[in-house]
């Protein structure tokens, strides 16, 4: 009997120094409808968007959402994105943070997650794909609370695009 070990996409990603994850620290969004993370895709490969792992201060919802436009009032993301597989090469994408990013327009919404205050929540997200030229936003619904967590996006491989 032969046995067969199939790798994940992520797990085949991080082998190649392609998948990066996120860190989101005390940020304490400004307002209602607030994006705290942005990410738009200026590689060659599309990327993906396997989870996220976020908690807060108080309860509210978690909203990915497909954007278009030119993000404004967020910081760029350097020693906050760290690649997973240990190299330094970052991501082909613009990756900002911040408590209010605005100039954005939804889309559309990928889902709203449920956060139960003071407890963080590993969140499986569908397969959430952004192609180049595209961006992805992250959105929390509510007028506070102080968000921590890590969001995890790698590169498709090229025979995995679809």
């Amino acid at each position: 009997m032969v046995a067969t070990v199939t790798q994940t996409p992520l797990r085949a990603a991080v082998g190649r120094g392609r998948a990066w994850e996120l860190s989101i620290n005390a940020l304490d969004p400004t307002g209602a409808d607030d994006i705290f993370a942005y990410f738009k895709n200026t590689g060659k490969a599309s990327l993906e968007f396997p989870d996220l792992e976020i908690g807060s201060t108080v309860a509210g919802n978690v909203e990915p959402q497909r954007v278009t436009g030119t993000a404004a009032g967020g910081t760029k993301a350097t020693t906050d994105l760290a690649n997973l597989g240990g190299g330094g090469a970052k991501p082909d994408a613009i990756v900002e943070t911040g408590v209010d990013i605005t100039g954005l327009t939804k889309v559309f919404d990928h889902g709203h997650y449920y956060l139960i205050i003071d407890t963080p929540r590993q969140i499986e997200l569908p397969c959430i794909r952004i192609k180049t030229g595209e961006a992805l936003a992250f959105n929390w619904e509510v007028a506070t609370g102080i968000l921590s967590g890590s969001i995890r996006v790698f590169e498709v491989a090229p025979e995995d695009e679809g």
